[in-house]
């Protein structure tokens, strides 16, 4: 009986080992110096778009530029459709560890077909920028409020005028500044004074984009005429008076709906979380700096 228990045992250990998964093992090769990672670091730009390669053997690439782009493959393409000079940022793991260096590289011009539709001219003037300031004189002097989700085109319910924007947070000379000088910049102008600047979100600047086209159209609530034309997102900032008036905390907003963009004008709204036809949306009612009505 203990020899046949012993057995058991033997078999029953044989068997977890006959088991055990086998590990892969891909160890990096060579070890590299930061000049000899140099030399066999390629950048090529064609257009807009810079191809990136590695020909250091058997090591693992991570490649990452300063358009926020990234890659793990030993060659990578980057399409970056904004002129400037960018840096590109190679890791090689290799058996010495990682080593990291990085080359300048220049995009010589805007693509232009990336910023076919007129919108992106129309709201920055290109590389000379546009600035946009309340549109404190529109018939109705309603610039600033809420109203319904995919039906309103302005506010409609609790509406406010410029004199009402700086008991909300706001300036009557709230200024956004849009240009494409080497990046899709913003800048926002709201400061209150010698007083110090309480205004929401405060001077300062950050990156926006626009998705645009008709597959970024959104109908109205009865399906009968475009809402919105697309959406304008930004990073870093937001808009005068980009919050969330009803949510806790009234946390800044980023994404907005494009409700009307021409050379003089700028509309944009957005829906609370979880809005639905006709729940509440906050609207936003701009010009060109200068404009009349």
């Amino acid at each position: 009986m203990k020899k046949t228990i012993g057995y058991l045992m033997i078999v029953t250990m044989l068997l977890f080992a006959a088991c055990d998964p086998i590990e892969e093992r891909h160890d990096a090769g060579g070890v590299l110096t930061e000049s000899e990672l140099l030399n066999y670091m390629n950048v090529t730009v064609n257009g807009n778009v810079a191809t990136c390669t590695n020909t250091a053997p058997e090591v693992i690439s991570f490649w990452k530029n300063n358009f926020g782009q990234q890659s793990n493959k030993s060659s990578a393409e980057f399409y970056i459709p904004l002129q400037n000079t960018y840096t590109v940022t190679l890791t090689a793991y290799c058996a010495g560890g990682p080593v990291t260096v990085s080359k300048e590289f220049i995009i010589e011009q805007n693509d232009p077909e990336y910023f076919s539709d007129p919108f992106w001219n129309l709201l920055t003037n290109d590389v000379d920028g546009k600035s946009w300031v309340w549109a404190t004189d529109i018939p109705g002097g309603k610039i600033w409020g809420n109203g319904g989700y995919l039906a309103s085109l302005k506010p409609e319910w609790w509406t406010l005028s410029v004199v009402d924007i700086p008991g909300q947070g706001g300036t009557a000379t709230d200024e956004i500044i849009f240009d494409l000088n080497g990046g899709l910049n913003f800048q926002v102008i709201n400061s209150v004074g010698s007083g110090g600047n309480t205004a929401v979100p405060g001077n300062g600047s950050g990156m926006f984009n626009m998705s645009l086209g008709e597959e970024n159209h959104l109908m109205n609530s009865d399906g009968s005429a475009v809402w919105s034309y697309g959406k304008i997102k930004f990073t870093n900032h937001t808009i005068p008076l980009g919050f969330e008036p009803n949510s806790a905390g009234k946390p800044l907003h980023y994404e907005y709906d494009i409700l009307k963009l021409t050379n003089d004008e700028l509309h944009l709204a957005f829906g609370e979380p979880g809005a639905g036809a006709w729940g509440t949306a906050w609207f936003y009612m701009f010009k060109r700096k200068g404009y009349s009505y």
